[in-house]
This record gives C-alpha cells, structure tokens and sequence, in this order.
C-alpha cells in the first residue's frame, strides 16, 4: 500500500499539482515530500552570442539562476501550506542539479512520483517528462492541470509485461479502496481483446478484487476511445503500463498522446 508520494513542484503548474497531490494524501493517509530542482544548465541552455557579449549572458544567467533559487522557495512554501491547512504530513525539499537525475534520486525514498503536465506545453515539455518517466524508478502519478473527480477507475490493459505490473501495482497501492475497478481491453479484434482480458481478471479474482472487464474492439482513435471508458465508468483515476510495445515516448510524442494530453481530465498512473 501507498504510503507516501514524492510531488515534483514545477512553478508553472505547482498550484494544480499541489491540490491533487493534497487530496490523494487526505483520501488515502499518504505522507507527501515536494521537491523543487533548480537546474541551471536547463536555465541557461547554450546558445550563440555576439563577440564581447559572454560577460552579458554570464550576468543575465546568474541572475536567472538567483530568481530560480527564490521561485523555488516561494513554491515549497505554498506547497507546506496547503498541507498544513489540509492536514497533510508533509516535507520540502529542494535540490540544485540535472532535473531528472535529482527527482530519481528522491523518489527512491517514497511510493510514487507526482508530476503535472500541460496540455499546451511544447516538445521540450515533452521531453523533459518523458525523461522523468524513463528514468524513475518508483510508478509515476501524472496529473493535468484542472482533474475532474470521479469515483472509479479504469485500466488500460493490453497483456503487456509493463501492463501486468501496473495492474499489480494498482491493486497493492490502495488506490482501489472505495472505488470500482474497470479494465479496459481494445484491440481491432475481438476475440483478441477477450484472451488479452483472461490473465487481467484471473490475477483480480486471486487477490480477491472484484472488476468489470470490457474487451472492446477498436474502432477509433486509441485516446478517444479510452476516454470514452473512463467517462463511461465515472472514472477519476486511468492506469497504464508503459515502455512497452505502445512505448512512453510513442505515448508522449505520438499522435495518441497529443489526443490523449488534450482531452484526459484524469490523473494518469504509469508502470514500467
């Protein structure tokens, strides 16, 4: 079971982050750590200048480090104080360093990693969560910028070794506790789509879970159709696996997942 999360506090999208992660931690008695990375090689990424002009860009860089270093504190503030109005264990932490590498090191000491993203946010965005799914060890909880509630939830499962260990993670995370399980098999055959959802409910019905199971054939775009289940099913909560034959990158670089950053009213909670 869950116990604690890790909420990565990035300023443009902290104050959503902040109250999801607030309202996980009420619902489930998790204990919460907001870290914020002031990552200066990303803040003064390379660029070309003038002849005479380094001196410029090296003051410039300083003084946008400087401004980062007190974003970062303003930031762990407004989290601390969300969780002591909420009632919420909490700590913060900040750290100087690669953003990836000083977020997978300190998800290493909690359950799961909460990050947000933007549905308008560019390939650099991208890029960046991408990493951060790549390179964290702990199952990562992505959450959009204004998450509609709802009291199921729904999994997207394709028979995958990543889509195995997502199920069992959500069963042993108490994230299921007072909600109902719905799993979610497309594939563009039925028969498919069927044997594929045999493994998912034979584990279920071992740990004792009860489920709805819906093979589907797929006959639409892969995010309109899940989202369509997840409406469906009054569902709050999606869970997939990923780096699998529908990789993270695919997911967060493809079509699909343009569709799906779009559209996804819903916290997203990925296993590799």
């Amino acid at each position: 079971m869950f116990r604690s999360a890790l909420v990565a506090l990035k300023p443009d999208r902290a104050s959503s982050v902040i109250s999801a992660s607030v309202d996980f931690a009420k619902s489930f008695n998790w204990e919460l750590g907001g870290v914020s990375v002031v990552d200066a090689d990303r803040l003064s990424q390379g660029e070309a200048v003038p002849l005479g002009a380094g001196a410029f860009k090296a003051e410039r860089d300083a003084q946008q480090l400087e401004a980062a270093r007190q974003i970062a504190v303003s930031v762990g503030h407004e989290f601390a104080s969300a969780c002591q109005l909420a009632g919420v264990r909490c700590e913060s932490l900040s750290y100087e360093g690669d953003t990836v590498g000083e977020l997978s090191r300190a998800a290493l000491g909690f359950d799961v990693l909460i990050c947000g993203h933007s549905q308008s946010g560019d390939a650099a965005d991208r890029s960046l969560l991408h990493d951060i799914l790549k390179h964290n060890a702990r199952p990562t909880l992505v959450v959009p910028p204004e998450p509609v509630s709802g009291s199921n939830v729904v999994m997207a499962y394709d028979g995958s070794f990543q889509a195995a260990r997502a199920l069992a993670t959500l069963v042993h995370s108490g994230l299921l506790t007072n909600r109902h399980l719905h799993v979610v098999c497309l594939h563009a055959e039925y028969g498919t789509a069927a044997a594929r959802s045999v493994s998912a409910m034979d584990f279920l019905r071992r740990q004792g879970v009860s489920a709805n199971c819906h093979p589907e054939v797929l006959v639409k775009d892969i995010a309109d159709q899940l989202i369509e289940a997840i409406q469906r099913s009054n569902a709050g909560l999606l869970v997939m696996g990923a780096f699998g034959r529908g990789s993270v990158r695919e997911f967060f670089f493809g079509s699909v997942t343009q569709n799906m950053l779009q559209k996804l009213r819903v916290p997203v909670l990925l296993e590799h």
